[in-house]
């Protein structure tokens, strides 16, 4: 990739740099509405280079085209599938399907690109193998695999 996506939490924008770091531009600010953001926490990319932001503070994703214009977003704040307690980091497939931590709800949302919910992995905290506490960072490898910051377990899982 050419540029560098960073995302300014506390101003609560997206940085763009390009492949030595210089500035190239910014998208975003604070408030609510569409393009806004409160703390963004995260950015991934989806296979037409799509930029997917997790909306931390709005308890959404909000997802850009490469140049920062908004497209679409998806999930709220709330208890419910879909919804988001604390929304963290976010990851993408290589079938653009996109995985949410949700840090204080121990779980793993999985959305379409449109913003479909297609399942929820966890849900209750403890100790066990395959069992989230306070789940953080999420990646997935080129083969599929999901490895897991199980933030409070203080490892890293591995799910197929």
């Amino acid at each position: 990739y050419s540029e560098v996506y960073v995302c300014d939490r506390k101003n609560h924008r997206i940085q763009v740099l390009d492949c030595n770091f210089l500035f190239l531009r910014m998208f975003g600010r604070c408030g609510p509405r569409d393009g806004e953001f409160v703390f963004p926490w995260d950015v991934a990319f989806d296979s037409s280079q799509n930029v997917y932001v997790a909306d931390a503070g709005n308890h959404r994703i909000q997802v850009f085209s490469p140049d920062g214009t908004f497209q679409r977003k998806f999930g709220c704040e709330g208890e419910g599938r879909g919804q988001f307690k604390h929304l963290s980091s976010i990851c993408i497939d290589k079938n653009d399907h996109v995985y949410a931590t949700d840090k204080m709800k121990h779980c793993i949302t999985v959305f379409t690109a449109e913003g479909e919910m297609l399942k929820v992995m966890g849900g209750a905290s403890g100790s066990a193998p395959g069992v989230l506490n306070e789940p953080h960072g999420i990646a997935i490898s080129s083969d599929g695999l999901l490895y897991v910051a199980d933030t409070s377990n203080k490892r890293i899982q591995i799910f197929r």
